[in-house]
């Protein structure tokens, strides 16, 4: 006899990195890896990589491109993140999908870069769409913030151009 989930319990587990739409899988690969994890997954290879782009923004690039057509390495991939970010990762799947959307308001609110890696991977991979739909919208905000603080930069350092 097969045991039945109970109601309104969550169901546990990951939605695999190829699942995820490019853009989001790009975006992830970009909040959550750096050189050294890119490093310790396999990742660091400079092959073929045009001039005109850094290795390690190289390496994405091919890292999207291996999950997308490799289920070894999109296995091993979704096995990374998993393990690199557990603590996150268990928490947002006993959460409600109300409890998520108020935890990425707080995000808003206050932005915690040290949190995003972690919050990103977590809300994406949750097989939850409403849950899903935050971590969608998480990244959508860093990437508002990130542009928001380009843009002041770039406008003090005008100011200071024109004040000299």
């Amino acid at each position: 006899m097969t045991k039945q989930p109970e109601p309104n319990r969550p169901e546990l587990g990951s939605v695999s990195i190829g699942e995820l739409c490019p853009h989001i899988r790009g975006s992830l690969f970009t909040i959550c890896l750096g050189e050294e994890d890119l490093r310790s997954i396999g990742m660091w290879d400079s092959a073929n990589q045009p001039c005109e782009i850094s290795q390690e923004i190289w390496c994405r690039v091919m890292l999207c491109k291996a999950c997308a057509v490799d289920v070894a390495w999109e296995e091993h991939i979704n096995d990374w993140l998993d393990l690199h970010y557990l603590d996150t990762v268990m928490l947002v799947r006993i959460m409600s999908p109300a409890e998520c959307r108020r935890t990425v308001e707080l995000w808003v609110e206050e932005p915690d870069g040290k949190a995003l890696p972690a919050l990103s991977w977590a809300l994406c991979s949750d097989k939850r769409r409403e849950v899903y739909a935050q971590g969608v919208r998480l990244i959508q905000e860093a990437v508002s913030v990130s542009r928001r603080l380009l843009v002041e930069v770039n406008e003090a350092q005008e100011t200071r151009h024109d004040l000299s």
